[in-house]
């Protein structure tokens, strides 16, 4: 190791990992050299410890995505959001979307269960208002089950789901959530603890309230004909009488109001995602990433309080597929291969910013054999992962204390033949060992002891012991003092009596 890399460890690693411009200053209060800068930022850039401990300043903002949907039944969005419990003992409630629509079903429930999924599924939105095309919710286990599977498989429902710890990938159920959350909290203090009373009068409230997005209710674009509400009563307006003389002209005009509402809503829905896009996008800061760059994930693995603990997962993972539109997902593996490839969003990822050098055959050491095992398999250079990936990273191996390196000569005193490693009856010859290891160890004899006090406490009542300073070649050192025999019966002294 050079001066200056010595210098930055000590400046940095051993320094309490600080960031460039504290490790910048610190190396030039003292020092100088070509290229100090760049030296000092690739060492900090490089560090593992840091960018495993640190979270990236300023935070990535990434593009956004939209989940749109082009007719009512298409795209159906579930999610789950917890509230106080009531008096019926429900503090759950699961909240199905219509995407298109925006027309909303809210369920309070007991548990989160798979199974009440699936009951809830079937009795409030299959059997009430029809079997959507395709079923969004997270990656829950209630939603992931295999009773839901089989359930989209009975009806013929496509199942998709967001990345891992990412709700915004659900956007639709989780803004109704808090407008579920807002209609709850202005209820009467008396109503609050038996609101599963409610619920459904307040959601009636919110389907028949034109969305900003649509510029419809989402009664009216999932059925076709505006809501009555007890206000159109009270105004007189709930009795009209229908003009149409014949149900082929009635179902020819529903048909075609129908027709230019949906219309309406869907240019409304795309320019409402344009508009949040575009704005979104504007103050995006994503240099993204690219195909074989290796990435650590974020450690969700701690629980409780995580304040002190590590950022990011020490587990290298490869990219093997990039996203094809704006705010996509990124396909990755483990760098190790020991893993299938798996779908995360760009916020859970960070750049591993390691050496990489072009992978190369494994040529065999003729000096070992297969019958040495003194020798660990992590002195033989970069571990199998590595040398499959082409990578090392900037790390040290333990060393064995037994061997010694091998770019320095040693005697060969045993040596009899010119070949590296030649085999001579029952022993092998090792470059860089001073004398030959049998390859057979045999078993030795257990140790026995040889000093005359084996066996005897020379201090059983833990009394004080004098010490005596002696001089050697290798500097000043207290060393115990010698047994006396008379020690011996120092068991018989009571100082307390």
């Amino acid at each position: 190791m050079c001066l200056h890399e010595e210098l930055l460890n000590n400046l940095h690693d051993k320094h309490g990992h600080q960031g460039v411009r504290r490790t910048t200053d610190l190396a030039r209060q003292r020092c100088y050299w070509p290229g100090m800068g760049a030296d000092i930022e690739n060492h900090c850039r490089s560090c593992q410890r840091c960018v495993l401990s640190k979270t990236v300043q300023p935070g990535v903002k990434t593009y956004q995505g939209t989940l749109l949907a082009t007719q009512p039944m298409e795209i159906l969005a579930i999610d789950f959001t917890l509230l106080e419990p009531a008096t019926d003992g429900k503090e759950n409630v699961l909240v199905m979307t219509d995407v298109f629509s925006k027309y909303t079903q809210a369920v309070p429930t007991k548990d989160q269960t798979a199974l009440t999924v699936a009951k809830v599924l079937v009795d409030s939105w299959f059997n009430r208002l029809g079997v959507p095309k395709r079923i969004h919710s997270d990656q829950g286990r209630n939603f992931e089950s295999a009773l839901i599977r089989q359930v989209c498989q009975l009806y013929g429902i496509e199942k998709s789901r967001t990345t891992p710890y990412h709700p915004q990938g659900n956007g639709q159920c989780e803004r109704f959530n808090r407008t579920l959350h807002d209609l709850l909290r202005s209820l009467p203090p008396e109503k609050k603890r038996v609101w599963p009373k409610y619920i459904s009068q307040l959601v009636w409230a919110y389907n028949t309230s034109a969305h900003r997005s649509t510029g419809n209710t989402p009664y009216s674009l999932m059925f076709g004909v505006p809501p009555r509400v007890p206000a159109d009563f009270l105004l007189g307006e709930g009795t009209t009488e229908d003009t149409t003389s014949s149900w082929d002209e009635w179902v020819q005009q529903h048909r075609e109001r129908l027709q230019v509402a949906r219309d309406l809503a869907r240019n409304n829905l795309q320019q409402a995602a344009d508009y949040r896009q575009q704005h979104h996008n504007q103050h995006a800061r994503d240099a993204g990433f690219t195909e074989g760059q290796l990435v650590y994930l974020k450690n969700h693995q701690c629980k409780g309080c995580r304040k002190i603990q590590d950022v990011w997962s020490p587990v290298l993972y490869l990219v093997v597929r990039v996203p094809t539109e704006s705010g996509g997902p990124y396909t990755i593996t483990r760098a190790d291969g020991t893993a299938d490839v798996r779908r995360v969003h760009r916020a859970e990822m960070r750049a591993a910013h390691l050496e990489i050098l072009p992978s190369a055959p494994m040529t065999p050491n003729p000096c070992l054999s297969s019958s040495n095992q003194d020798i660990p398999a992590s002195d033989s250079g970069s571990s199998e992962d590595e040398e499959i990936l082409g990578w090392r990273s900037k790390r040290r191996l333990p060393q064995n204390p037994d061997s010694t390196p091998q770019d320095i000569p040693q005697p060969f005193p045993n040596r009899t033949s010119s070949t590296p490693g030649a085999v001579n009856g029952d022993s092998i010859m090792l470059p860089g060992r001073q004398e030959a290891l049998p390859s057979q160890r045999e078993a030795s004899a257990p140790r026995r002891t040889t000093r005359s006090t084996a066996g005897r406490n020379l201090n059983p009542h833990n009394l004080p012991r004098s010490t005596v300073t002696s001089n050697n070649a290798m500097g000043v050192v207290r060393a115990a003092a010698p047994w006396v025999p008379e020690m011996v019966n120092a068991h018989l002294f009571r100082p307390w009596l």
